[in-house]
């Protein structure tokens, strides 16, 4: 499904403006959902569901989007994640061109985002490894306790 035929015209051109002044920014991206957040007079947080790729739902709470319609929000989160896709490409490797303009602010988040799931991954390997050796453990003394 082409995306941009659910917006308004103006809409659509407004919600590019947003993405194209870095207005939009993605906290959140699975297969199956996006989760973002748009600063304009307010910010404004939209999700997005997926389902076979393409758009399940879509939700923002500014209050032109809870009257129905659907906002510049949403396609300055959909402009942006189009050139996320259009960009994704798993042999590009020129960091600097990738956040060449990006403001500082913006790296900032990227830089906390990307510790936290190192972290945590570490954490998660780490408590993995805590527990294959409690299994091991307790596999062994159950193993001496049967001798």
């Amino acid at each position: 499904m082409d995306w941009k035929k659910l917006f308004n015209p103006v809409i659509l051109e407004r919600g590019f403006d947003y993405h194209r002044n870095k207005k939009a920014e993605i906290l959140n991206l699975s297969a199956d959902e996006v989760n973002a957040v748009v600063s304009g007079s307010d910010d404004y947080e939209v999700s997005i569901y997926l389902s076979d790729g393409e758009i399940d739902d879509i939700y923002c709470n500014c209050p032109y989007a809870s009257d129905g319609n659907n906002c510049k929000h949403m396609a300055a989160v959909l402009n942006l994640l189009e050139d996320l896709q259009s960009h994704s490409n798993p042999d590009y490797t020129d960091i600097e061109s990738l956040i060449a303009g990006t403001s500082p602010e913006h790296l900032k988040k990227i830089l906390i985002n990307a510790m936290r799931y190192l972290l945590l991954t570490l954490m998660m390997t780490e408590i993995l490894v805590i527990f294959k050796t409690a299994v091991l453990k307790c596999s062994r003394l159950s193993l001496m306790s049967r001798t």
